[in-house]
């Protein structure tokens, strides 16, 4: 599957709707342009934050320990990745979710 740029989703939704398709997102020269511009990376960033396992927007990551003490009950503190919207699950060693 190809992937799409943001003015191909946002052509894709319009198309659905029967208005007509844009040149570009960041351009300002239509409303539909302007609205998909302010409010694309919003509703991208919620749905991909739905209780849905996209497999192509997963990734495995192995984290090192932080060094500072973590909140009682846990052994361990470790850093969240800045690019993680949700974590689907927390793996040990031996390969067992936790």
């Amino acid at each position: 599957m190809s992937s799409l740029s943001k003015t191909g989703v946002v052509n894709a939704a319009l198309l659905l709707i029967g208005a007509k398709k844009i040149s570009s997102v960041s351009s300002s020269g239509t409303k539909s342009a302007r609205l998909a511009n302010t409010v694309f990376d919003h509703c991208r960033d919620l749905t991909f934050e739905m209780a849905i396992n996209w497999e192509f927007a997963t990734a495995r990551a192995e984290l090192a320990a932080l060094s500072n003490d973590p909140i009682s009950g846990y052994d361990h503190q470790y850093p969240i990745p800045p690019d993680t919207a949700r974590i689907q699950a927390m793996i040990d060693e031996d390969g067992d979710i936790l």
